[in-house]
């Protein structure tokens, strides 16, 4: 929307159909059938982007006695895997402090603390036709400065804004799809459920891992400087080329 608003030639007339068409596909399916699976946490994905977000939902499964200070208010199940479908019907509600919610916990310290981890794939995020081009050409919305402060919580920050595709995580949606934690052993029957219903780009675009595991990976990783990072960060990012198979 942001290229076509600046006229961008990287956008053309049928990305922009195919995303006003995924805009007015209805969640309300996803929604019984994530339920049906299992989900034990979920959220639309929209002005904050995937990851401001996913954020949301780790910190709140990790504040103490899940008492979350932002919107979601329940807890991924440490053996869940993420399933994100990437439809959406357009909700434009969420108007709260997009800077404090994407930058979340106080600034300053190492560590990823305690509680669960989210291990995204990068290469499984559904991306709309055309998007990839349109960041890899220089648009981007402006909100992505304010949406990019989730990089904070992002263990391998440094290494991931190496990657071109990386604003498309802190992209603004209208209507980005929903996000929810299933419990792994369902992830399969979910994700086929839902490209059955409709939802043609649904797909487990991560898992929830422990913290722990999560310090064992990190080690070596390359930093933000302390004054830009969380406290305890709890997501990391896998690119292509980390991938070992």
């Amino acid at each position: 929307m942001a290229g076509a608003m600046k006229g961008s030639p990287s956008v053309r007339g049928r990305h922009l159909s195919a995303a006003l068409s995924n805009m007015r596909q209805s969640s309300a399916e996803a929604a019984r059938v994530l339920r049906e699976c299992g989900a034990t946490a979920c959220t639309d994905v929209t002005g904050f982007g995937l990851l401001g977000h996913l954020v949301e939902m780790v910190r709140a499964s990790n504040m103490p006695n899940n008492q979350p200070n932002s919107r979601p208010n329940n807890q991924p199940n440490n053996q869940s895997d993420m399933s994100g479908q990437s439809n959406h019907q357009p909700n434009q509600s969420k108007q709260s402090s997009r800077r404090d919610a994407a930058a979340g916990a106080t600034r300053g310290g190492a560590g990823l603390g305690g509680g669960v981890h989210v291990r995204v794939s990068m290469a499984m995020v559904p991306l709309l036709d055309g998007a990839a081009d349109a960041v890899a050409a220089g648009v981007v919305s402006s909100l992505h400065p304010s949406n990019a402060l989730a990089l904070a919580h992002v263990v391998n920050a440094v290494a991931l804004q190496r990657d071109a595709r990386w604003p498309l995580l802190v992209d603004p949606q209208t209507g980005g799809g929903l996000l929810a934690a299933v419990p792994a052993s369902a992830v399969e029957e979910a994700v086929r459920k839902l490209r059955d219903a409709g939802y043609a780009a649904a797909a487990a675009v991560g898992e929830v891992v422990s913290a722990e595991a999560a310090e064992a990976e990190a080690l070596g990783s390359e930093e933000l400087p302390a004054e830009e990072r969380a406290t305890a960060p709890c997501v990391t990012i896998v690119m292509d080329s980390d991938r070992s198979e």
